[in-house]
């Protein structure tokens, strides 16, 4: 099963909780395609992985979501991701300025936990709002 990354459910994250971009020859692939991974995927990271997450909001709401494996965990480089309903809501805007105007409204912090799978540990990020890049540095609205 391959999917572009866009593609990934709340059901896919659940049935398979942690996702690779494959970095082979073999295959009809490009940089946005995703499979689920392998235990051997996880052991020796060679490519981004994402991994599902459960996240909290200062309210004790409950979201289930996913987010980039990656050290420093910093919203720009784990980029999280949950579901709203059947809605997919993502923190990280890049170099746009996110308009906060037309996005959800979240009871600021949230807190985002990777589920532990394989070799891979768990990591936490708290995400005080939308994140992006202002000049030299990342800022965060909410």
């Amino acid at each position: 099963m391959q999917k572009q990354i866009w593609e990934i459910t709340k059901k896919d994250i659940e049935n398979h909780p942690a996702w690779v971009f494959p970095m082979s020859e073999e295959g009809d692939f490009d940089e946005a395609t995703v499979v689920p991974a392998s235990d051997r995927d996880l052991i020796n990271l060679n490519s981004q992985v994402i991994v599902e997450c459960e996240v909290l909001d200062s309210k004790g709401g409950q979201y289930t979501g996913y987010m980039y494996w990656a050290v420093p965990v910093c919203i720009e480089h784990c980029q999280p991701l949950i579901w709203v309903g059947d809605n997919a809501v993502g923190f990280w805007f890049g170099i746009q300025k996110p308009d906060i105007s037309v996005l959800p409204k979240f009871s600021f912090p949230l807190v985002a936990r990777t589920k532990e799978i394989g070799a891979l540990k768990s990591i936490e990020l708290e995400i005080n709002g939308y994140g992006y890049v202002s000049g030299k540095s990342s800022e965060v609205i909410s």
